[in-house]
């Protein structure tokens, strides 16, 4: 039978959302390693890569909520254990038919 670890999951998807945060504190923040001002339009590259990260761990966030809710409902179906003993597979029986 296999167990679900919920604590790996939810460290997980905390990261993500600190990770998400910090990249919109930085995206809105004056403070930036490629200014604006002295570099003109070269000063955006840095807030695109950061906002490229963002999504990229939107998307993190989006497969690991749909993950887990996928786990829910299987859960909710059925719990399944499977055998290993292996059985033999008898051949179909034939009736003696007029």
């Amino acid at each position: 039978m296999r167990t679900i670890k919920t604590n790996n999951c939810m460290t997980k998807k905390n990261w993500i959302i600190f990770g998400i945060i910090l990249c919109c504190i930085y995206i809105i923040s004056p403070v930036d390693l490629m200014p604006e001002v002295l570099l003109g339009p070269l000063g955006i590259i840095d807030d695109a890569g950061v906002l490229g990260f963002m999504l990229f761990l939107v998307k993190q966030l989006w497969a690991l909520r749909s993950g887990t809710q996928a786990e829910k409902e299987g859960i909710k179906q059925a719990v399944v254990e499977v055998d290993d003993v292996k059985k033999p597979i008898e051949p179909p029986k034939l009736s003696d038919g007029i």
